[in-house]
């Protein structure tokens, strides 16, 4: 996929923060590290299972 196509609307949605979207800095950032955290936990596509490995959740994760 180019680079230019990768966005929140093309990943799967396990990868997902499962914080709102606020527009306050900090939340924000809360976002982005969740967000981050579960990219670099992934297996990649095909891999199954939830980023975090916890069976299902969804791989959401606090932060």
């Amino acid at each position: 996929m180019p680079f230019a196509g990768i966005g929140k609307r093309s990943m799967p949605s396990e990868l997902l923060p499962g914080l709102p979207h606020t527009h306050h800095a900090l939340d924000d950032a809360r976002e982005q590290a969740e967000l981050f955290a579960n990219l670099w936990e992934w297996g990649g596509p095909g891999e199954g299972g939830s980023p975090a490995g916890d069976g299902g959740s969804g791989g959401r994760r606090r932060v």
